[in-house]
């Protein structure tokens, strides 16, 4: 039995799938906004197997909120294995205060993550950086109080949110719980104090570990 209402809501999910795969591979890439970055260091922390890149802006710098995240495209065949060209997603970890500058942490697990710190020792890296998006930022005018959670990897927004709050503290209350597999994993923990300490009371850092 041919159901014509059937036919016309599959050609049209059909549709949308074919336009939402051209949109990620070749009308984003043109649309978005993009800022071009030389990654001037590069930052290993083994124990955690995580690297820290800093990013220098060539020319307009990203503007961004404190917990936002934004695709990093690295203008390298190398790191490109498979050409991938929709970039990788990563939280931003440092304030929007730092002089148009960015720091990224990347878990290395994958090829792509691991070929990074071969390419910035080698040679300098330039990269793409869209964005930014997420609505993960805390916004003056909520709840005083707040309790941020994270664990591993997920600490990296934090770090900037921390960073906004010991600058301007106002009359806010934050618990930042972090929790790790081992203490050594917390290789930021010193910069955490840091702003514990600065913003006066405003933020307090409990470092959980098994």
């Amino acid at each position: 039995v041919r159901v014509p209402a059937l036919r016309i809501y599959l050609f049209v999910l059909f549709g949308l799938g074919i336009a939402a795969v051209l949109y990620m591979t070749f009308l984003r890439r043109m649309l978005e906004p993009k800022h071009e970055y030389r990654v001037v260091s590069a930052d290993p922390h083994p124990e955690a197997r995580a690297i820290e890149l800093e990013l220098e802006p060539v020319g307009t710098p990203l503007r961004h909120r404190a917990g936002q995240f934004t695709y990093v495209e690295l203008l390298d065949d190398r790191v490109a294995i498979k050409r991938d060209f929709a970039g990788h997603p990563f939280s931003i970890c440092s304030a929007p205060s730092d002089h148009g500058h960015l720091s990224i942490i990347v878990g290395a697990e994958g090829e792509t993550t691991e070929r990074i710190q071969e390419i910035v020792d080698q040679d300098e890296a330039r990269a793409l950086v869209h964005g930014a998006y997420g609505r993960l930022p805390f916004h003056r005018d909520g709840p005083p109080k707040r309790l941020w959670i994270s664990g591993g990897i997920g600490v990296t927004p934090f770090l900037a949110m921390a960073e906004e709050l010991a600058d301007d503290p106002g009359d806010r209350d934050v618990v930042l719980v972090v929790g790790v597999d081992r203490s050594e994993h917390a290789f930021y923990a010193d910069r955490l104090e840091q702003c514990e300490a600065r913003s006066g009371g405003a933020l307090r850092v409990i470092l959980w570990d098994r």
